[in-house]
């Protein structure tokens, strides 16, 4: 049958039969037209060809085109038009040939052949379904689509063409269509069921636009192919290619992701390509996108997981994938706030890893590469991998935990901490890098995390268990702000880092690095502190570095602060203890500890009043010059002292405290200062050493100045063992002073454990050996101890004397001397030998000037009393050469040289005067003599030079000092001239004195005084044969004196008051007015001789309560010469010069001299 030339047939079903004669055949072309029912093929190879020709369904016929095999269907180069119409059709047997298929018609027409025809298809209008749910069902070629092209088979069926157009594109079958080309269509495209996969494995296979996707969509290329359309709908997506799928949009499909092989990237590198569900990844799947975007569902599998792009993915599925993760460029963030958000495996990490949760979540995997790690979720996020990477880590928020109480979980790099940084494993493990920042950290871990880095965080530190170390044998690892240790802190350090934070909790600190740790904080952590290796400074030189408990010490532990701080702890171990502070560490516990104890500055105390039991390690203890070393307690070991050794009260943190003992275990060798004396000056302070005592350097006790004995009040040094050297003892001496009784003041104890030999006593360089039998004792070099200066108490001086009644070796201050008898009236001053008896007392030196003094003053004020012809001249002589004798002025010059001693002590003074007076003649004759009247004005010195003969017996020199005098007076006279040259004088004169005192000691004092005279003379001249005259004198002088109580540097000296009675007899012989060759002059020679009396005896002068002896000799004689001489009438010249020596008493020698000039008119 053939149909042709624009033709148009219809028929209800044409069928084709092969006969005998022939097949069947239709023959449609040339734009004809075919309207049928059906078009089968009976039996027989039935044949129908169409060119250029249209076949239109009357009806909808499932079995519209049937029966044909082979090439029984064939599209000639002019094509078929298949029109559906509106009715569903469907071609069972297969079309092939050279043309083209159009479909055109709203209805559906479904190929369930395997088509072969090569001029491809046109969809015109309506669907074009491949396939019927079977597994056939196929065309060749491209496909210009403005329809729908549909696939429904059970298999998989692979098309291999282009499909173009407008049209769209269904998967209705169950089984799975392959796409190899390059598709083109815009209609998009639907998974109804079944799969739509996309390449086969090569590098083409791919759609455009949308997908709706209610079955499976499946990417299966070897190469990288990007798809930006949308795929939504319930269905599943597989990547099974080896090569790269790039998902542009943001999908929506809810059926999951399967990447069974290569890659599934999300996105390329712009703000879209995402996925919602999980995936199953056995590949790898990428994220690529600038921005940040969430991903909540969970992926699964053997593969990877890539971040490649320069925004931020953030993961908020538990990922359970093991293949590796790899971060090439952004963020991998794992959660979103929430208690979500976590993977597996390692991850290479060249950009950025955040964790960001609100619970608690363990990464076991290990993050390696160049890139960072941040945490900023408010949870916990426990890294439990060993971790490279080489980027810094951020803690924004939260805490990053590394481990989790096994032996793995670290990182490597710097930390910005302004959350928590907690190390939680159970063996050692070193975090090299530095963390800085807010935030805080935590050691929770049982094992040992040991910090390189010098760390510079600000949010403080808690141990909850374990150890945190820092640094490990080098120069580095530090950390700033307090710790809360509940478990131990160490340091391991080879420098001298200094820490100054406030340590707390119940945990413990070790140092054990060979360095130096400083502690510059006040710390209270109660788990006791261990030195294995270096030093561990408390303080750095100012007021705060102090810890609390015991020390297991087997290294240094140092003390520097430079205020007073106590330790109360218990230091044990074989290390060694230094003080370099200038201030004063205070032991108050029962040390251990069996290494040195070196004072190099500042003050160590062992004990306080409340802690006397206190002890110090058993190891030598050495104090450098400057340092001291004190308290209440004991000194276990030997000292060495170059500085100063204070016990008690005499350190100066304890000046208000009361004396105590302080004792040393060993030996002392001492070239420093022994400071027993406290700065209150109360006495009883002890220092007591078992051992032997090298002495050297100075020994210093207050003492009260008593009477000694049972009364002493001293502190006192005591050695048990043997003494020897050299030590100064100076005493800071209170009390007003006495004679001792007994042995004296016991100041150095020696050997009273001891049982003995015989012994010696020896007074020190200062004193006086004396041989006495002993019982045994430890014997001391003689000469150990002496007295560094003069120990000096009111009027009593003390020496240092060795040996007593009770020990042939101690040491005791006296005051005394043996007796000495008086010195011999021809031998003054020259001690006689020593007498058994009661010893005197040794008065220190300025008691001697003291005493004397007085009466060197009585001396002076009766000599500027003078005698009448001494003061103005023979005026009897002078009125009778020139008869009526006016007015005058005079003045006279003198001084006297004083050698005299009353009992023990002497005096050499050297005293001087200047007078000057005015004289009125009241009345004057021949007859009845004359009156006169006057006035004098006096100046004086005085210097004299005092001894204490006795002070000869122990070794010192007798002189003791000097004092020098000025005095001022002013006196008036009145005196009667009778006929025969007889007189009556009376004198009257005030004095004011001051007197300046000076002893070899250095000590002075000065002293104030007034003295109140009066003096009546009267004399007769007797002529003899014409020749001269002898004129008998007497005299009677009265002094009222007072001096002024005084201190000087030792103690106070009383005033003294004295009224002074002295009387003269006496002759004078002259020879009056010897003229001269003119008649003008005449000269008066004369001799004197006088026996003096001092009637009453001195007032008393004590010094600090005791009385001192300081009377001179009371009787003397006085011989004289001088002359006086008249130049003219108005002029007159005296001199004389005079001797004095005692008659018995105490001695007095004088040797006086004066020169005057009256001149009248």
């Amino acid at each position: 049958m053939t149909v042709s030339d624009n033709a148009v047939a219809n028929a209800n079903t044409v069928t084709l039969t092969t006969n005998a004669v022939g097949r069947g055949t239709l023959n449609l072309s040339s734009g004809s037209t075919l309207g049928t029912q059906a078009l089968t093929a009976g039996p027989g190879q039935a044949q129908a060809n169409f060119d250029s020709a249209t076949v239109r369904a009357a009806a909808s016929n499932p079995a519209f085109i049937t029966g044909f095999t082979g090439t029984g269907l064939n599209i000639a180069t002019g094509g078929l038009t298949l029109d559906t119409g509106v009715f569903d059709v469907t071609a069972a047997s297969p079309f092939s040939g050279t043309g083209a298929l159009t479909k055109i018609g709203a209805g559906t027409a479904t190929l369930t052949g395997d088509n072969t025809y090569l001029g491809g298809t046109t969809i015109s209008a309506g669907t074009l379904q491949l396939g019927n749910g079977g597994t056939s069902g196929s065309i060749v070629g491209n496909v210009t689509n403005n329809g729908t092209l549909s696939f429904d088979r059970a298999d998989t069926a692979t098309y291999g063409g282009t499909i173009a157009g407008s049209g769209a594109v269904n998967q209705v079958g169950t089984g799975t269509t392959v796409l190899t080309g390059n598709n083109t269509y815009t209609g998009g495209t639907t998974i109804a069921a079944g799969t739509l996969q996309l390449g086969n494995g090569g590098t083409s296979g791919s759609i455009v636009g949308n997908v709706t996707n209610n079955g499976a969509l499946s990417f299966d290329r070897s190469d990288t192919a990007a798809f930006s359309g949308t795929i939504s709908g319930s269905g599943a997506v597989s990547q099974i290619g080896t090569g790269t799928t790039v998902l542009m949009s943001n999908n929506s499909y809810a059926g999951g992701t399967t990447i069974a092989a290569g890659t599934l990237q999300l996105g390329n590198g712009g703000t879209s390509g995402s996925i919602v569900g999980n995936v199953v990844d056995n590949g790898t799947l990428a994220f690529d996108r600038t921005d940040a975007t969430a991903f909540a569902g969970t992926i699964s599998g053997s593969g990877a997981v890539s971040q490649i792009g320069t925004g931020t993915t953030v993961l908020t599925g538990n990922n359970t994938y093991t293949g590796n993760t790899t971060i090439s460029a952004g963020t991998l963030q794992l959660g979103n706030g929430g208690t979500s958000g976590s993977i597996v495996g390692n991850v290479t990490n060249n950009g950025t890893l955040s964790f960001n949760r609100s619970d608690s979540a363990t990464y076991g995997g290990t993050i390696s590469g160049s890139g960072v790690v941040n945490q900023i979720g408010t949870g916990t996020t426990v890294l439990t991998g060993n971790n490279t990477y080489t980027g810094n880590t951020t803690i924004s928020a939260g805490t990053l935990q590394l481990g989790n109480g096994g032996t793995s979980g670290s990182i490597v790099g710097n930390v910005a901490n302004n959350g928590t940084l907690s190390f939680n494993r159970s063996d050692s493990a070193t975090y090299g890098g530095t963390i800085t920042g807010s935030g805080a950290v935590n050691q929770v871990g049982a094992g040992t995390t040991v910090l390189t880095g010098n760390n510079t965080y600000t949010g403080g530190t808690t141990i909850s268990a374990g150890t945190l170390q820092l640094g490990n044998g080098g120069t580095s690892g530090s950390i700033v702000g307090n710790v809360v240790d509940n478990g131990t802190l160490a340091f391991d350090r080879t420098d001298a880092p200094t820490f100054a934070g406030t340590i707390s909790g119940s945990g413990a600190v070790s140092q054990i690095g060979a360095g130096t740790t400083v502690l510059t904080g006040d710390n209270t952590y109660t788990g006791g502190t261990a030195i294995s290796a270096g030093t561990l400074q408390l303080g750095n030189g100012s007021t705060s570095g102090s810890i609390v408990g015991n020390v297991a010490n087997d290294g240094t532990l140092s003390f520097n602060r430079s205020d007073t701080t106590t330790f109360a702890g218990t230091i044990a171990g074989s290390g060694a203890v230094t003080q370099i502070g200038t201030g004063t560490t205070v032991l108050t516990g029962n040390n251990t500890y069996t290494g040195i104890t070196k004072i190099s500055a500042g003050a160590l105390a062992v004990g306080d009043a409340s802690h006397p039991r206190a002890t110090s390690g058993s190891g030598d203890v050495s104090v450098a010059s400057g340092a001291a070393l004190g308290g209440y307690g004991r000194i276990a070991g030997s000292v060495q002292n170059i500085g100063v050794l204070a016990p008690a009260n005499a350190l100066p943190i304890f000046a208000s405290g009361s004396t105590g003992t302080l004792r040393i275990g060993g030996s002392l060798t001492n070239s420093g200062t022994l400071q027993l004396a406290a700065a209150n000056g109360r006495p009883g302070n002890v220092l007591e050493v078992s051992g032997n005592y090298s002495g050297g350097g100075q020994l210093i006790l207050n003492t009260l100045l008593n009477e000694g004995g049972a009364a002493s009040q001293t502190d006192r040094l005591v050695v048990r063992g043997q003494a020897s050297g050299q030590t100064a003892i100076a005493i800071r001496a209170s009390g007003v002073g006495a004679k001792t009784v007994g042995d004296g003041i016991l100041v150095v104890e020696l050997g009273q454990q001891s049982s003995g030999n015989s012994g010696q006593q020896t007074a020190s360089a200062q004193g006086r050996m004396v041989q006495r039998q002993l019982d045994q004792g430890v014997q001391s070099a003689s000469g150990s101890f002496q007295l560094a200066g003069p120990v000096q108490g009111g009027a009593y001086q003390y020496l240092l004397y060795q040996g007593g009644t009770q020990s042939a070796q101690d040491w005791y201050l006296r005051s005394t001397v043996q007796d000495a008898s008086v010195p011999g009236a021809s031998t003054p001053g020259v001690p006689a030998p020593v007498q058994a008896g009661q010893p005197d007392a040794l008065y220190r030196p300025a008691v001697t000037g003291y005493a004397l003094m007085p009466a060197l003053n009585v001396d002076y004020g009766f000599s500027v009393l003078g005698r009448l012809h001494e003061r103005v001249g023979d005026v009897a002589a002078l009125e009778a050469v020139q008869g009526r004798h006016g007015d005058s002025v005079w003045g006279r010059v003198g001084g006297n040289g004083l050698d005299a001693s009353a009992g023990r002590f002497a005096a050499d003074s050297r005293a001087y005067f200047a007078q000057l007076g005015k004289d009125w003649t009241l009345r004057s004759d021949a007859s009845s003599g004359s009156t006169h009247v006057g006035v004098t004005a006096t100046i004086g010195s005085m210097s004299a030079s005092f001894d204490d003969r006795l002070r000869s017996m122990v070794g010192l020199s007798t002189q003791t000092g000097t004092a020098e005098m000025q005095a001022q007076s002013l006196g008036g006279y009145l005196t009667r001239y009778f006929a025969g040259s007889g007189y009556v004088d009376a004198v009257a004169q005030l004095t004011h004195y001051r007197n300046r005192y000076g002893d070899v000691y250095r000590g002075n004092g000065a002293q104030n005084g007034y003295g109140a005279g009066l003096s009546l003379e009267a004399g007769q001249p007797f002529a003899v044969a014409g020749l001269f005259a002898i004129e008998p004198q007497m005299q009677l002088m009265y002094q009222y004196m007072h001096l002024n109580r005084f201190d000087d540097t030792v103690s106070s000296v009383s005033g003294n008051t004295t009224h002074a009675l002295r009387g003269r007899a006496g002759i004078r012989v002259f020879k009056a007015n010897m003229a001269n060759a003119s008649g003008t002059s005449a000269a008066t020679p004369y001799l004197t001789a006088d026996v003096l009396h001092d009637f009453t005896p001195m007032g008393t002068t004590s010094v600090a309560g005791t009385v001192v002896p300081g009377e001179l000799g009371r009787t003397w004689y006085e011989l004289g010469a001088g002359v006086s001489a008249q130049w003219g009438k108005s002029m007159q010249f005296t001199t004389q010069v005079k001797y004095a020596n005692h008659l018995g008493g105490g001695a007095r020698r004088n040797v006086a001299v004066q020169a005057g000039l009256r001149y009248g008119w």
